[in-house]
């Protein structure tokens, strides 16, 4: 149940349009100075960080799968970060 008062509507439209244009802006921004690659690692890290403050601020439990979920994200970044420094260093060498 969700009472619809004018407070409640105005928070609602402000995060709506003011929180979601700003996230859009700052997103094309950092697309446009760093490759694509480098963004779209950065944008994965989005999910895992909603789940930490959510059980941070909000009290929300971490299940299991929720947890397992944030591993291989995160373990992907890792193995993404990982190769792309290793090819660095051959390609210097």
């Amino acid at each position: 149940y969700f009472d619809w008062d004018i407070p409640a509507i105005f928070a609602i439209l402000f995060l709506g349009i003011f929180g979601t244009s700003i996230a859009f802006l700052a997103s094309n921004i950092v697309s446009k100075r760093l490759p694509a690659v480098t963004t779209s690692l950065g944008l994965l890290v989005v999910p895992v960080l909603g789940l930490l403050f959510s059980y941070w601020l909000l009290g929300e439990t971490l299940n299991r799968e929720k947890v397992l979920a944030m591993a291989f994200i995160l373990g992907g970044l890792f193995c993404s970060l990982l190769s792309d420094r290793l090819n660095r260093e051959q390609i210097i060498k």
